[in-house]
């Protein structure tokens, strides 16, 4: 399911990058902050997904435990956001970055929250 999601998302990357998608998600635009809502559940998803299939592992940093999916999340889209800014067409967005943590934190939480259930189903 991970792997899915994962190219899906390479898909839609691939697609807004090239130019090929951007039709196709015009209508975001149409919606007030769609774009900042898409970021939202497309990287808030893929944190959940990676959470689960990593069975929720945190890492330690201090006092914190941080989830390895979470943090996968994280840094990819973090990457593909910074890569914009080399981009003809795109543009880096700290609003989109936030919209990205945002997304990755609560679906953590819930990942976790799923977890008593997700183990009922193995």
């Amino acid at each position: 399911m991970a792997a899915v999601y994962m190219a899906f998302l390479g898909l839609v990357v691939f697609s807004v990058n090239t130019g090929i998608g951007r039709p196709i998600f015009k209508w975001v635009k149409t919606i007030p902050e769609g774009d900042k809502m898409i970021h939202f559940m497309l990287v808030g998803l893929l944190a959940f997904v990676l959470n689960v299939y990593l069975k929720n592992r945190v890492i330690k940093f201090g006092n914190i435990d941080l989830m390895k999916g979470g943090l996968i999340a994280s840094a990819i889209f973090t990457l593909e956001e910074f890569s914009q800014l080399f981009l003809d067409g795109r543009t880096f967005s700290l609003a989109d970055a936030f919209a990205n943590y945002c997304g990755v934190f609560l679906f953590s939480k819930l990942a976790l929250l799923a977890e008593p259930y997700l183990l009922k189903t193995k």
